[in-house]
Protein backbone atom coordinates (compact mmCIF):
# COMPACT_ATOMS: atom_id res chain seq x y z
CA UNK A 1 0.00 0.00 0.00
CA UNK A 2 1.33 3.23 -0.68
CA UNK A 3 0.53 5.87 2.38
CA UNK A 4 1.69 10.11 1.90
CA UNK A 5 3.63 9.56 5.08
CA UNK A 6 5.53 5.74 4.52
CA UNK A 7 5.15 3.54 7.28
CA UNK A 8 8.77 1.13 6.58
CA UNK A 9 8.29 -2.22 8.77
CA UNK A 10 10.46 -2.10 12.42
CA UNK A 11 11.92 -4.13 14.99
CA UNK A 12 10.52 -2.85 18.25
CA UNK A 13 12.18 -4.76 20.41
CA UNK A 14 14.30 -7.64 19.70
CA UNK A 15 13.26 -10.21 17.49
CA UNK A 16 9.62 -8.57 17.40
CA UNK A 17 8.50 -6.80 14.15
CA UNK A 18 6.18 -4.28 12.95
CA UNK A 19 4.86 -4.99 9.45
CA UNK A 20 2.29 -1.83 8.91
CA UNK A 21 -0.48 -3.10 6.42
CA UNK A 22 -0.01 -6.72 6.30
CA UNK A 23 -2.97 -7.90 6.24
CA UNK A 24 -5.34 -6.24 3.99
CA UNK A 25 -8.80 -5.29 5.83
CA UNK A 26 -10.76 -7.92 4.54
CA UNK A 27 -8.19 -10.64 5.72
CA UNK A 28 -8.12 -8.24 8.99
CA UNK A 29 -11.89 -8.67 8.99
CA UNK A 30 -11.56 -12.36 7.99
CA UNK A 31 -9.22 -12.96 11.23
CA UNK A 32 -11.17 -11.10 13.55
CA UNK A 33 -14.28 -13.38 12.56
CA UNK A 34 -12.23 -16.71 13.37
CA UNK A 35 -11.55 -15.01 16.64
CA UNK A 36 -15.11 -14.46 17.32
CA UNK A 37 -15.90 -17.88 16.38
CA UNK A 38 -13.62 -19.48 18.79
CA UNK A 39 -14.75 -17.39 21.30
CA UNK A 40 -18.09 -18.83 21.53
CA UNK A 41 -16.62 -22.36 22.39
CA UNK A 42 -16.22 -25.25 22.35
CA UNK A 43 -13.83 -23.89 24.89
CA UNK A 44 -15.19 -20.14 25.23
CA UNK A 45 -13.17 -17.08 26.54
CA UNK A 46 -12.98 -16.79 29.82
CA UNK A 47 -10.78 -14.61 32.29
CA UNK A 48 -8.17 -17.31 33.33
CA UNK A 49 -7.66 -17.40 37.30
CA UNK A 50 -4.06 -17.76 38.31
CA UNK A 51 -2.54 -19.76 41.17
CA UNK A 52 -2.64 -17.31 43.87
CA UNK A 53 -6.23 -16.55 43.27
CA UNK A 54 -6.49 -13.18 41.38
CA UNK A 55 -7.91 -12.75 37.93
CA UNK A 56 -6.49 -11.79 34.84
CA UNK A 57 -7.80 -8.50 33.32
CA UNK A 58 -7.50 -9.71 30.15
CA UNK A 59 -10.19 -12.50 28.55
CA UNK A 60 -8.32 -15.55 26.48
CA UNK A 61 -9.37 -17.90 23.80
CA UNK A 62 -6.99 -20.57 23.16
CA UNK A 63 -6.59 -22.16 19.86
CA UNK A 64 -5.02 -25.97 19.45
CA UNK A 65 -3.93 -26.06 23.10
CA UNK A 66 -5.01 -24.51 26.40
CA UNK A 67 -3.37 -22.45 28.15
CA UNK A 68 -3.61 -22.08 32.18
CA UNK A 69 -0.61 -20.82 34.08
CA UNK A 70 2.15 -23.05 33.82
CA UNK A 71 1.06 -25.21 31.59
CA UNK A 72 -0.81 -26.34 28.62
CA UNK A 73 -3.02 -28.91 28.10
CA UNK A 74 -5.31 -30.46 24.48
CA UNK A 75 -8.31 -29.92 27.28
CA UNK A 76 -9.86 -27.03 28.94
CA UNK A 77 -9.98 -28.86 32.60
CA UNK A 78 -10.12 -25.46 34.27
CA UNK A 79 -12.91 -24.14 32.27
CA UNK A 80 -15.49 -27.15 31.01
CA UNK A 81 -13.25 -29.90 29.95
CA UNK A 82 -13.94 -29.85 26.59
CA UNK A 83 -11.07 -30.00 23.89
CA UNK A 84 -9.67 -26.88 22.41
CA UNK A 85 -10.60 -26.00 18.85
CA UNK A 86 -8.00 -27.45 16.53
CA UNK A 87 -5.35 -25.17 14.57
CA UNK A 88 -5.97 -24.40 11.60
CA UNK A 89 -4.16 -25.40 8.56
CA UNK A 90 -4.34 -21.93 7.21
CA UNK A 91 -3.11 -20.03 10.39
CA UNK A 92 0.09 -22.32 10.40
CA UNK A 93 0.26 -20.75 6.45
CA UNK A 94 -0.38 -17.25 7.84
CA UNK A 95 1.95 -18.21 10.60
CA UNK A 96 5.23 -18.94 7.95
CA UNK A 97 4.12 -15.71 5.56
CA UNK A 98 4.58 -13.69 8.70
CA UNK A 99 7.95 -15.07 9.90
CA UNK A 100 9.04 -14.27 5.88
CA UNK A 101 7.91 -11.12 6.02
CA UNK A 102 9.11 -9.91 9.42
CA UNK A 103 12.76 -11.99 8.62
CA UNK A 104 13.57 -12.70 5.15
CA UNK A 105 14.28 -16.14 6.32
CA UNK A 106 13.01 -18.53 3.81
CA UNK A 107 13.63 -21.54 5.58
CA UNK A 108 13.07 -20.74 9.07
CA UNK A 109 9.33 -19.75 7.29
CA UNK A 110 8.97 -22.95 5.75
CA UNK A 111 10.15 -25.24 9.09
CA UNK A 112 7.83 -22.99 10.82
CA UNK A 113 4.84 -25.19 12.37
CA UNK A 114 3.21 -23.46 14.93
CA UNK A 115 0.62 -25.61 16.77
CA UNK A 116 -1.60 -23.00 19.18
CA UNK A 117 -2.30 -19.53 19.18
CA UNK A 118 -3.52 -17.55 22.38
CA UNK A 119 -6.26 -14.68 21.48
CA UNK A 120 -6.31 -11.85 24.24
CA UNK A 121 -8.85 -9.61 24.11
CA UNK A 122 -8.76 -6.58 26.15
CA UNK A 123 -11.61 -4.60 27.16
CA UNK A 124 -11.92 -0.99 28.69
CA UNK A 125 -11.16 -3.08 32.48
CA UNK A 126 -8.12 -5.35 30.76
CA UNK A 127 -4.43 -3.88 30.97
CA UNK A 128 -0.96 -5.26 30.51
CA UNK A 129 1.02 -5.76 33.59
Amino acid sequence: MNALIPRPSREVAPGAWHVPDWLTPAQQRELVTACRAWATGPVPIRHTRLPRGGVMSVQTVCVGWHWTPYRYTRTADDVNGRRVAEFPEWMVRLGRRALLTAYGDEAAAEDYTPDTALINFYDGQARMG
